[in-house]
């Protein structure tokens, strides 16, 4: 196969994991200092790929919403999650965090609930934040006081267990 006289160079657009992140899904511009996005968390199973998506909206409208406090932890992003229905890699940790985070869609008892009613309102800072807009992430950290102030809760977690953790407890 012989490559085009017009093309003059070849060119990867991926060329790290954490640049890949970012490529696939874009933030859209958030309008107010104090606009944050929400994630809109999908009912699923655990075994199941995480859908969900943005909706961008401003502390001053006292939304409801849970934000999530966990440990980063030191491994690349290799976790596919799906905003809008495009790729985005998180880290392992917060990929196990949505997935026990989220709602199943099976429900106990006779009724049946919606999507919408399962659909979980969540702060999280890798996602609700364009970590490649610096002066968008310096605004964020500026509003991070009100964002964890104005959740209905603060979700903790540090990872999920293991065997040796039961000797803690």
């Amino acid at each position: 196969m012989s490559i085009p006289s017009s093309v003059t160079s070849i060119s990867s657009p991926v060329t790290s994991i954490s640049s890949l992140s970012i490529s696939r899904y874009r933030h859209d511009p958030l309008a107010f200092e104090d606009s944050i996005r929400i994630l809109v968390l999908e009912p699923g199973e655990y075994c199941e790929p995480v859908h969900c998506h943005l909706v961008p909206t401003r502390l001053s409208d006292t939304p409801i919403y849970d934000a999530i406090s966990y440990v980063w932890g030191t491994d690349e992003p290799s976790n596919e999650v799906f905003i809008c229905g495009k790729k985005f890699l998180i880290k392992t940790n917060l990929y196990n965090a949505l997935r026990r985070f989220r709602h199943s869609p099976k429900k106990d008892g006779s009724q049946k609930a919606s999507d919408h009613d399962l659909q979980r309102k969540l702060w999280v800072d890798v996602l609700c934040v364009n970590q490649a807009d610096i002066p968008e992430r310096n605004q964020q950290v500026q509003n991070m006081k009100r964002v964890y102030a104005g959740a209905r809760s603060v979700l903790i977690w540090l990872r999920d267990s293991i065997e040796s953790d039961r000797l803690a407890f």
